[in-house]
Parts: C-alpha cells; structure tokens; sequence
C-alpha cells in the first residue's frame, strides 16, 4: 500500500470540544498531560459505521437491501469525510462471499445484495467499513449476524451441547492488591461467546471455601473480597447443566493500587482510590468521553484512600473512561462507567389502524422530536418484515451502537437491554458490562510517548482510490519514478495518473464509477513499456475475533421453511425483472477530469471525413497537425503561438503516445473531440494541452490499447436498486392472479421528515398473512441517533 503524509482539516466544533473542561489545575505536569491527550486526539481521527437491514433471516435468492450510516467516532454525527463504505457478507470459514462498495453522500448511503444460490445455510456476518477505518483494524468494523438458508444445500446443523465453556474475571480498576478490598467482576460464556449460567466458589490454597458467586444476567456477575499474601486463589464453576470449568483468579500484588466506582445518588458517582505505600502522595483522575476530555481532578491519599465526587451531569451520555495517574503521572487504574442517553432523536411510529386486510393500503405516521422540540433533519431507514419464529425483532438500534457496543470490545448479548432499560437489575447488568468489556479506542502508553499515529490507508475523500504496484518486467523488481496512468474507459471515462515510489506503490484517484468496469493502465509506451502492474483489491483481508454461532433449525420450524420456500420461488418466478431494476438516473457525475474543455466539437455538425487527417486539419484550428514521418500535433495557446510539448491524446479516456494510431483510426465512429487549449496538471503529470476523442459507445479507445497495457475488471459502486412495492389501486390489480408472496412489504433507506417534523409512509400488504414489524432507524446532521419499532397484523382472508 502507498504510504502518505496525509493532512487533515479537523473541524472547530472537534477542536473546541477537546480543549473544554481543563479547569482543575494550571500545573505544569498536568497540563502537559491534558495536552498530550488533546493532541493524541486531534491526530487520530476516528470513524464508526452503522448498517441498518430491511431483515435478519434470509433464503438464497432473497435480496439483503442495507443502509450503511457513517459517523465521527467523537460526537457520533454523520461524517463527511469517507465518501465510500465497504460492506461484506462472510461465511464460518472467514470468506467474504459477497461485497460492495457504497456511495456515501452526507454520511450515509444504502445498497443490496442478491443472495446466491451457492451458499450454504448458516449464521453469517454481515460487516461494514471505510478505507480510514483500515487503520484501526477489523476490531473496529461493523460487524452483525445475518441468517440465510439454502433448502437445497445443507440446512443447518443443531447446535453442540458440548461445547466448551471460558471463565473470566476482571478486577475493578484492573488489578488486585493483597489487603485491599476489591470487586472481582467475571463472565461465564460458551465458545460461541453467549453467557451461560451457574454457580461459582471462591477457593483458597487450602481449598477453603471463600464464598459463591452466580451471574446476574447473561452469564455476567461481581463479588467482593480481599485477597491475602502469600495465598493463591481459584475458582470452581459448576454450571446450570451440570458441567464444570475451573479457573484461577489474577495475581495478586502486595503494593499498588485499586479503584471502586459507586453510585452515591441519582446525581453523583463516587471514585474511590486505595493504595498501598503511597500515604501523602497525590493521586489523580483523568475523565474523557470517546477521546473527548472532561476534567483532570487531583485528591491527596490520606491513609491509603482518596475519593474523587463526579457531578453526572458533567459528562457526556455514552461510556466514559476513568483513568488514575499515580504522583509520577502513570497511569495506575482504569476503569469505564456507562451514562445513559439523555438527548436522543425520538421516534413516533403510528400505524393509521392496527389490523390490515390483503393487498390493502397501508399508511404509516412517523414523527421525530428530542422531548419537545421537533426534530426535521434527521437521516432515516424503514424496514416493514414479517416476524415469525424464524424472523424476530433483533435489529440493534444505532444509539445503542454508536454509544456502547462500538467502543467496547467482545460480544455483547442483547445490547438494546442495557440502553433502553432504566431498572436496578438494568443499572446492575450495565455496570458489569463495564468491568468486563474493555475500551478499544485508546492507548495510554501511545499517549505519554507522544506517538504519533501511523496510517497506512488514506480516507476516500472523493471517490475511490485504486491502489497498485508496478514492476520491470526483466527484473521482477518493483520500478519506482515511473509515471503511470490510469483510465475507466468509456462515453463517461474516468483517468488519473500518479508516479511510483520507491517500493513501486501507486495510488490513483479516480473518482466515482458505477458497475462493472474494467481498469485499464499503462505507462509511456514511446518511452517505457517494460513494466508490468498488479492491482490490489479495496476490501479488508483480516478478520475479527468475534465467534460464528452455529445454525440451529428445529423440527417444528419445518412447515414455516418450507412456506417460506415455497414464497421465495414463485416471487423469483414472477418478479425476477421487477427485482433486478437499478436507478441508473441516480448518479448524475458526467464530467471529465479536466472539466469544461475550451473547445468541443461535435462531428455530426459538420461535413464527415473520412480520414481523421482530414479532420483535423479541415475543423479542429487549436490543434496543429505535421507529418514529417510520423504525426505530431501541437495545440494552439489561447494568446501565443503553439506549445513545444506534446499535448495529452486520449481516446474514450485511454491516453494513446502513438499519435499515428489516433491519425489512422476511422472518424466516423468519433462523435466529439474536446480541446484544452492551456497547460494541464493532473496529479504529477503536466501537459501542454488535452486532445480527447469521445466516441458513440466509448469503445474505440480499447482497440488502441498498447499490448503492453494492462486490462482488468474492477468492480466500482453499486448502482441503487429498486425496491419492489406493488400497488393495489384498482380492482384488476387487488384482484390479479399473480401471488404476491411478499414477506418484506417495505424498504426505504432515504426517509426524511418534514418542517414539522413529520413524514408519512406508505406501502401494501402482500398474500402473505401474519405479524409485521416496521422499524425505522436514523440519525440527525448533530448526532442525535434514534430508532423505534411498531407491528401491524395482516389477516388472511
């Protein structure tokens, strides 16, 4: 990959946020901190995708419709800077089975797949993410379940009782200290990463009894107790279903520190720090909200403790991280504490009527507000899908990932549960996921050293950027200062070109292009046509850690897969066009690279030739033809003689060095030829002047190709597809006799409401009897994220 010094404009909002709140101290030393903090920050840009589906489960031959929303990984609002995402369906082997690049216009865009019928039935991953994001790694990437089934491959295996089970403990604040209480928080889970339940003890060397412990929910649970020198502890599990694990707890250190964090009212946390040799010492604690400080606050340790009051007010909704400095400013302890949404896009969905008959029309009000304000910027998706015992309500919610499960490593099971849940049994589970789920986002010892972050993947602020080598073909070696170029050919052709560094790398900004294409590269083939290139390919090879749950179909969901199934062939039967309609009108980027051209000249105004000598000498006056041995053109300054240099000849976007071949072509498959009458800089290469030749169908430029060019498919962005929706208007239409098998009655990624807030939402039910659930999704322009769900019954006749 070609490596880059990239700079970035940070916005003020961004740099104004992380400046606010040093109000404690004007030491120098805790300054210093804070401002290695701030500049750690404002260098490491982060971004986080969101990916709302129309459903969950699916048949091969179904189509997976997905709206992709990217955000700032600070303030959660939608990015403008990554103009791409990457979205990826990967099977139980790690192999990415489908992928598609989207466009991403004012921080969301929205795409499809048509599930093949190769696949086999299983539980896979459908994940997200932007080129930026690269740099962070797979850990950081979108990642969700999706189901599909294939009747005619293996449907699915049942599930293994055996399997094994991992348990987990995690010290508050990180470590355990001999004499000092503490809370040990820990996690019983099976390998697929679902908590299990059962009952732990607690067992010194002696194999004493301690005490007992059992999860609280999903597997996950704390105690307290405080360990003793010179004594080892461990842990023996006996599950619910009767298996048993053992395990031994963390060391235990005989000096340092430890933190608890309470909940002194409804209005205050409590931080309290014990420590162990450092009496008089100051202790201190530094507060940020997703890299965003919040306050540095220093307390003296007077016998051994220092407690730190936390107005909750004062910090940001979503999880904080508190982390304690010793006197010698190393950090210590450190530990996350989660503060539910307080501002929020609130969404009101409100069907005209409950129950809804066959093909019937269905109208859907949707208002968004924050309490009482009205809310007419928001970004929004609808899905309406049957739910039945293969298909429930499991879509996440974007707040709960944008504030929780993006910033928090490991599988978490049920997320909505720990957001939208304001109980003490809520309050308990969220505190626990605290201790043992860690932070991803930050690295303290990257911070005190002043690391400055490395990127290896540059942001597609414009459009795809294509990357590649290229090599001498006698050597093998990789060739570096060759000017290489780039082109899309075709009537609306895209081109760029770059030079290679030293490992050969190149990198090409090619702009947006839809569908499949082919890539077409080559060098000066006047003066170096030995080279030879080899493209990479955008998407990510590595994967995250996260398990694959393994597909469980019991005997009693047969009748609903087989309907389901049945359903799925006759809508492939009767709709397989209806389905496979793209906008093609939707991307309206027809210009060229160099823009306007001085002068255009569009054939069929005049008399045809039937030599392009004849051409350009007869019409094109900017452009100077001679014809010593071989041909050369000059272009004309707009207020000077003629350049001395060779102008940039293109046909259909291909740059063409052999003038001769250009000269030798038939003219009257040229439609038009633009003219750049000045000097033209594009990326390193400067020319004095552009002639491009642009043909009916943008075909002809290939048959110039120089053989030592190099052709390949390339996939560009998706193209947006049409959803499906009939309508029952008239009564030869309600009562026609093609089925309508429909169990998606309703897709929309590009829902926004009025000046009031308000939007209505309109679609028809299918053949298809049973319970819907309509799901909207979406964001507004200052990151306030919200979602909402309602269901419909459609009665069979």
């Amino acid at each position: 990959m070609k490596i880059f010094s990239i700079t970035y404009k940070i916005p003020v909002f961004f740099l104004t946020g992380l400046l606010l709140n040093v109000s404690s101290f004007a030491q120098t030393d805790n300054d210093s901190l804070v401002a290695k903090f701030n500049r750690y920050s404002t260098q490491n840009w982060q971004e986080k995708v969101f990916v709302h589906t129309d459903k969950s489960f699916y048949l091969t031959g179904e189509v997976v419709w997905f709206k992709a929303y990217v955000t700032d990984a600070v303030f959660n609002m939608p990015a403008n800077q990554s103009k791409i995402c990457y979205v990826e369906i990967i099977n139980k082997d790690l192999k990415q089975v489908l992928q598609g690049k989207v466009e991403i216009t004012g921080g969301s865009g929205n795409g499809s797949f048509t599930l093949p019928g190769f696949l086999t039935s299983g539980n896979y991953i459908l994940r997200a993410y932007t080129n930026w994001m690269k740099n962070m790694g797979p850990g950081y990437f979108f990642e969700k379940n999706i189901t599909v089934v294939n009747t005619l491959k293996n449907a699915g295996k049942a599930a293994n009782n055996n399997d094994n089970v991992s348990v987990q403990f995690f010290p508050e604040g990180g470590q355990l200290v001999n004499g000092l209480q503490s809370i040990v928080a820990f996690n019983f889970i099976n390998k697929n990463g679902a908590g299990v339940n059962g009952t732990g003890y607690l067992l010194n060397t002696n194999n004493d009894t301690i005490l007992k412990f059992s999860p609280s929910r999903f597997g996950i649970g704390k105690f307290s107790f405080t360990p003793q020198k010179n004594t080892q502890y461990k842990a023996s599990i006996i599950l619910d279903d009767g298996k048993k694990a053992t395990d031994q707890l963390p060391f235990a250190y005989n000096e340092g520190y430890v933190m608890q964090v309470t909940n002194t009212d409804a209005a205050q946390i409590k931080v309290t720090v014990t420590s162990t040799g450092a009496a008089g010492n100051n202790t201190y604690l530094f507060i940020h909200t997703r890299n965003r400080f919040k306050a540095l606050l220093q307390q003296q340790l007077k016998n051994g403790v220092a407690e730190f009051n936390i107005d909750k007010k004062s910090l940001e909704d979503g999880i904080t991280q508190l982390t304690v400095f010793n006197n010698t400013r190393q950090p210590v302890c450190e530990r996350l504490y989660f503060k539910r949404p307080s501002k929020k896009l609130d969404i009101d969905i409100s069907p005209a009527q409950n129950s809804f008959a066959e093909r019937s029309g269905v109208n859907v009000s949707v208002t968004t507000h924050q309490q009482q304000a009205i809310i007419n910027d928001a970004d929004m998706s609808v899905s309406a899908f049957l739910i039945d015992s293969l298909q429930g309500i499991n879509e996440p919610g974007i707040l709960t990932y944008l504030l929780l499960t993006s910033d928090l490593t490991g599988h978490i099971e049920s997320p909505d549960w720990y957001v939208n849940n304001n109980t003490a049994e809520a309050d308990e589970g969220i505190d626990n996921l605290m201790l043992t789920h860690g932070w991803r986002r930050l690295k303290w010892e990257d911070i005190l050293q002043n690391k400055k972050p490395y990127f290896k993947y540059a942001a597609e602020l414009e459009g795809p950027l294509v990357a590649g080598r290229v090599f001498d073909r006698t050597t093998g070696l990789a060739a570096k200062n060759i000017t290489c170029y780039l082109t899309v050919p075709g009537q609306q052709f895209k081109f760029a070109t770059d030079v290679s560094n030293n490992e050969g790398q190149l990198l090409f900004n090619i702009g947006k292009f839809y569908g499949n294409n082919q890539l077409v590269a080559q060098t000066n083939n006047q003066t170096d046509s030995n080279y030879r290139f080899d493209f990479s390919s955008p998407f990510y090879d590595s994967f995250s850690t996260n398990s694959f749950t393994p597909l469980m179909l019991a005997r009693q969901f047969k009748e609903q897969l087989e309907n389901r199934t049945i359903n799925a062939q006759a809508e492939n039967a009767y709709l397989r066009d209806a389905k496979q309609r793209f906008n093609l009108t939707a991307h309206g980027d027809t210009s060229v690279f160099y823009g306007t051209p001085d002068k255009a000249y569009y054939l069929d105004d005049y008399t045809r030739f039937t030599t392009m000598d004849e051409v350009m000498r007869e019409f094109v006056v900017e452009v100077r033809v001679r014809k010593p041995t071989d041909y050369n053109l000059r272009v004309k300054m707009p207020t000077a003689p003629y350049f001395f240099g060779t102008p940039l000849v293109l046909v259909d976007g291909v740059p063409v060095f052999n003038v001769n071949k250009v000269m030798e072509s038939d003219p009257l498959k040229i439609k038009k030829i633009d003219i750049v009458t000045h000097k033209y800089y594009s990326g390193p290469l400067i020319t004095d002047g552009v002639i491009s030749y642009c043909s009916y169908d943008g075909s002809v430029g290939a048959t110039l190709l120089d053989p030592n060019g190099l052709v390949v498919e390339y996939d560009g962005l998706q193209r947006e597809r049409e959803f499906y929706s009939p309508v029952y208007d008239a009564p030869e239409k309600l009562n026609g006799r093609i089925p309508d098998v429909r169990n998606v009655l309703y897709w929309n990624p590009n829902i926004k409401t009025d000046a009031k807030g308000h939007q209505t939402i309109s679609f028809y039910t299918s053949d298809v009897p049973g319970k819907y659930a309509v799901i909207v999704q979406g964001i507004t322009a200052n990151g306030l994220a919200g979602s909402a769900v309602t269901t419909i019954d459609v009665q069979p006749k």
